[in-house]
């Protein structure tokens, strides 16, 4: 954030939802969220929006849904509308493992195939025990985003609208979120442009060079 020019904001979502009361049990985090977000981008007009996985997901929806946003940069956004055949059927069994293992109590265990899926083998068994607990605490807000993504109906026909929109991904990220990125970019006019080095938590793991990426597409 301190790389990019001008006023930025970063909007808190888990208190915003506290704020309209909700999604409740069970619920995608989405409709509360866009929700919420459509008046604050009213208020704001910002020149771009930045998102980042469910984030940027969110800004998608948002700006599809009407919201006057400048242009828009999509890091790797959970559009799994987008995807199709076996790439549709790697994400379900994704989610059918995590939601899986909450139904049997076992919350522990469906994070972490979530945490590994994203970050690679061992990445949840790697965290410190801090940071585990994070998750756990936090899990009815990572069920709600992962249950937005998982319902999630983006269809390339809707894309031509956000052209001039910027589509990042790391270089070692995981097949199905490439494809993700390559359907959106082409929907776009576009090409995916690429982080090296970097998985899907490049704006974490690799922040120089995401910030980089965004300053010099807002310049152009």
């Amino acid at each position: 954030m301190p790389r990019v020019p001008g006023r930025v904001v970063a909007p808190s979502l888990v208190a915003a939802r506290e704020s309209m009361g909700g999604p409740t049990a069970g619920e995608g985090a989405l409709r509360v969220d866009v929700r919420w977000l459509m008046p604050l981008l009213e208020h704001l007009k910002p020149r771009a929006v930045v998102g980042h996985s469910y984030g940027a997901l969110l800004a998608l929806r948002a700006r599809l849904a009407g919201a006057e946003v400048g242009r828009l940069v999509l890091i790797e956004p959970i559009a799994f509308g987008l995807l199709e055949g076996p790439d549709r059927a790697a994400i379900d069994t994704l989610n059918d493992g995590f939601f899986g293992g909450v139904a049997r109590g076992d919350l522990e265990g469906g994070l972490r195939g979530l945490v590994d899926y994203w970050n690679g083998p061992g990445a949840f068994d790697a965290l410190p025990a801090s940071a585990r607990q994070r998750l756990i605490l936090g899990a009815d807000h990572t069920q709600a985003e992962v249950r937005s993504g998982l319902e999630d109906r983006t269809h390339g026909s809707e894309l031509a609208s956000l052209a001039g929109s910027l589509v990042l991904a790391g270089e070692h990220t995981t097949p199905e979120s490439q494809r993700v990125c390559e359907l959106l970019a082409r929907g776009l006019g576009g090409e995916c442009e690429t982080i090296a080095g970097a998985g899907h938590q490049g704006p974490r793991s690799h922040p120089e060079a995401v910030a980089s990426a965004v300053v010099e597409w807002l310049e152009r």
